[in-house]
């Protein structure tokens, strides 16, 4: 066929969507000095670039939310509208403006939530659907066909910057890769593409996006710790880490988490 490249199977488990403190991890939105780039401090760098002022981020995702308050996710929009969340999320980290006095499940992580570059502009591009679910973990479903038609779109539309927060299950080969190819396409043309490195490991060969015309971005550790007594039947108190501010208030068994992976996922899913 003429103008055809190259013809592969798009797959529904192929890719999944990935995920407030980045910035201040790396030291983007405080007052501190312990890094700077060129002689610039970590203060500066955001005055410098006018916080990113007109500077138009494409995001490739499940959409976006303008409405305040719970998603809906009992209706699938026909549009770039968000229900499932992880799109309005991402795009919040991108260029959110500040939020005071912000937390998870009611008080879990308490702090100001900010976009890395609040008055930059956003073109949301919807690339995943919630039909058909790729597992019973995972709500939305990520295609080839919708990546790459979402590539060509933010070409098209003039984006300086698109952000996509998706990675496939496994490495594949970058002739194979919808992400791959359309980030190609965007970055010889001056747009530059930042993917997720994935939500796996820690373990080799773990990362995804690993193109080098792609800047994957994925953190090796955190800054805090949110921690959370575990009281044994014989009294011992053993202090580790949740996710949950919430507190069980009946005794229950310990488990090992590779063994309490629920029916239809992988260990991938459950325990990282």
């Amino acid at each position: 066929m003429d103008r055809v490249v190259s013809v592969f199977k798009s797959h529904p488990m192929k890719y999944m969507i990935q995920t407030t403190r980045s910035w201040d991890f790396i030291n983007l939105l405080t007052s501190g000095n312990s890094g700077n780039i060129s002689g610039i401090k970590d203060e500066e760098i955001l005055q410098k670039a006018d916080y990113g002022k007109d500077i138009i981020v494409g995001v490739l995702d499940t959409g976006y939310e303008a409405q305040y308050g719970p998603l809906n996710d009992t209706i699938n929009y026909r549009s770039a509208r968000d229900r499932d969340g992880h799109g309005t999320h991402t795009a919040s980290t991108v260029a959110g403006r500040k939020v005071h006095n912000t937390s998870l499940l009611g008080g879990f992580a308490s702090g100001t939530a900010e976009g890395g570059a609040p008055l930059a502009r956003l073109a949301i591009y919807k690339v995943c659907w919630t039909t058909p679910a790729p597992s019973k973990v995972l709500k939305s479903t990520c295609f080839h066909e919708d990546m790459l038609a979402a590539f060509d779109d933010a070409i098209a539309d003039g984006v300086h910057v698109i952000s996509i927060s998706i990675s496939p299950y496994k490495n594949i080969e970058y002739t194979q890769d919808g992400i791959a190819l359309g980030a190609l396409h965007a970055t010889k043309r001056n747009i530059v593409v930042v993917a997720s490195a994935g939500n796996w490991g820690p373990a080799p060969s773990t990362v995804r996006n690993v193109v080098p015309w792609i800047i994957t971005v994925g953190a090796s550790s955190i800054d805090r710790i949110f921690s959370s007594p575990v009281l044994l039947g014989n009294g011992l108190k053993i202090e580790g880490q949740t996710v949950t501010p919430y507190k069980l208030n009946t005794v229950r068994p310990l488990v090992y988490a590779g063994d309490a992976e629920a029916p239809g996922t992988t260990t991938n899913d459950t325990v990282g």
